[in-house]
């Protein structure tokens, strides 16, 4: 065990990383990883330290007035990237590197099985949720709000739509990472929590 872990710290080290997060759910072998973990030095996340692994088989209810799609373009692709970076509070010298690199990334979205999918109120991205899909159903990754577009119903127009998209492929179920923000929204959609997972933050 503490070889392997080893090994991981020097990975990350290598790649000029100050920390790094595990996450340890119910079903992670062995049993007592997370002892383990926290013997060797690792410490609960104390911005999020457990999260809640749910999931929903039934639709969500529809939303009225609020257009969801898949981004579609790179103005999308960059509208949605802007969207993420205003929520995390970047300043202008810290969107220069990654904006420098949208064209490219924007290359390797499109190669990806990782969609984003874009709210839009009068032809302006509002939203964004992610979403992988799987044999088994779709799992959700990540999710924004513009604050000015609060509480009329984005999120759970994003939600909707994936499920739709998930139902589409003939795999109707979704599944997400839930932190304490959003489970309460989602266990109001009807996604029901069936796993713990623990977030342990460590250092190269």
């Amino acid at each position: 065990m503490e070889t392997i872990v080893d090994a991981v710290r020097v990975w990350f080290a290598e790649r000029g990383r100050a920390k790094f997060t595990w996450l340890v759910a119910d079903s992670s072998t062995p049993p007592d990883l997370r002892e383990r973990l926290l013997g060797l030095g690792a410490q609960p996340d104390a911005a999020e330290p457990s999260y809640a692994g749910m999931v929903l088989t039934e639709p969500p209810p529809a939303v009225e007035g609020v257009e969801v799609r898949p981004v579609e373009t790179f103005d999308e692709y960059a509208a949605v990237r802007e969207l993420g970076w205003d929520l995390l509070g970047m300043s202008e010298d810290q969107r220069a590197e990654p904006r420098a690199r949208l064209a490219s990334s924007w290359d390797d979205y499109q190669t990806i099985d990782i969609f984003n999918f874009a709210a839009f109120i009068d032809g302006r991205v509002v939203a964004a949720g992610g979403v992988q899909f799987t044999p088994h159903g779709a799992y959700l990754a990540g999710g924004s709000t513009d604050p000015d577009y609060r509480g009329r119903g984005c999120y759970r127009a994003l939600v909707r739509a994936r499920w739709d998209a998930a139902a589409a492929r003939g795999t109707p179920l979704l599944a997400v990472q839930a932190g304490a923000m959003s489970k309460p929204i989602l266990e109001r959609l009807g996604f029901r929590q069936i796993a713990a997972v623990h977030a342990l933050v460590d250092h190269p």
